[in-house]
């Protein structure tokens, strides 16, 4: 699957109005193709939503964005609310490909790992040693940018709480960001990131 990742930072005190217009947007939009997934950042770049957008390969996304462009409310009209806009192209690793419409949050971590070139064939290996077959991992992406700022990778984990997730990463699930098999010589990143989010109203994944 690939996933298109939209970020755009708004004007500090208007995030309550870009969703709305987004929401009401979306609302004549998601017939023709829905979101995967539609974040608010409370941690890390404040004022900042994310679309995660679903395609099955990029003429795919090409047949939507045909039918998309006739629509009078989409995209939404946000004015000079927008700061600044992002757009990457994720291909997500398919043993850790768990983005679907359902419950898993409402509050998600997304961690950015940025790597030398040439590494992520060895970071793919070694995350799948990792956490393939473990079922109380609650990651819901792994995935690497295909367009945009390469050499990244992204994995996104769901919690229902912060104080669920303090008990999630005091366990066995916590150990994975300090796997062995992710900090040897040939997988370890450069470096690392991390924001806390929370679903909109109209996210599929809530």
């Amino acid at each position: 699957m690939i996933y298109e990742m939209r970020s755009y930072t708004v004007k500090p005190g208007v995030i309550e109005d870009v969703l709305e217009k987004f929401g009401a947007g979306y609302d004549t939009r998601k017939d023709i193709h829905p979101l995967a997934a539609f974040w608010v950042t409370e941690t890390g770049p404040l004022n900042q939503i994310i679309q995660v957008w679903p395609w099955d390969d990029m003429a795919h996304r090409e047949a939507v964005r045909a039918e998309v462009n006739k629509l009078s409310t989409w995209p939404p009209g946000l004015g000079d609310a927008v700061t600044s806009q992002n757009v990457e192209m994720f291909n997500a690793f398919p043993f850790a490909d768990k983005m679907r419409p359902g419950n898993p949050g409402p509050v998600y971590e997304m961690r950015i790992d940025q790597y030398g070139p040439g590494k992520l064939r060895a970071v793919r290996g070694a995350w799948e040693k990792v956490i393939a077959d473990n079922e109380d991992v609650p990651i819901v992406s792994v995935m690497a940018t295909d367009l945009g700022a390469l050499n990244k990778l992204v994995h996104v984990w769901a919690f229902e709480s912060l104080g669920q997730r303090s008990e999630v990463l005091g366990g066995p699930a916590g150990k994975i960001w300090s796997a062995d098999a992710l900090f040897d010589e040939g997988t370890a990143p450069e470096r690392q990131y991390s924001k806390l989010m929370r679903a909109s109203a109209f996210s599929p994944m809530q």
